[in-house]
């Protein structure tokens, strides 16, 4: 379960950009938090996507910054869908804090995904 700072439980969050066709098994495009994926692009790659979202999509400008084999996402508009402590569901517009993507290679030589996020 996922909370953020006002313990409301995060159900789903969507809109964030994610080069779906990077991944090995890219069918079911759901994504979870702290969960690993393999990948067919390396950590080069993914930041020349990051690079290419912020040039075509200027009205939903985000931070890039890249750091050896981690790429951080910073100020990300999205959608949250939320359930607060009356289990009502609500939807919320915000901006995540921050996505980290951490890039890993596996001893199969395989490369390896993990993403994170903050929710302020």
């Amino acid at each position: 379960m996922n909370k953020n700072n006002d313990n409301k439980e995060i159900i789903t969050i969507t809109g964030i950009p994610i080069p779906h066709h990077y991944f090995k098994n890219s069918l079911s495009r759901d994504y979870y938090i702290n969960n690993t994926y393999f990948i067919k692009n390396d950590i080069n790659e993914f930041y020349e996507f990051y690079n290419k979202f912020n040039l075509y999509y200027k009205d939903k400008k985000i931070q890039i910054k890249k750091n050896q084999n981690v790429i951080f996402l910073n100020d990300v508009p999205v959608d949250i869908e939320i359930k607060d402590k009356n289990g009502e569901i609500k939807n919320k517009l915000c901006t995540l804090k921050e996505i980290k993507f951490s890039f890993v290679r596996s001893l199969n030589k395989e490369n390896i995904l993990t993403i994170n996020i903050t929710v302020d």
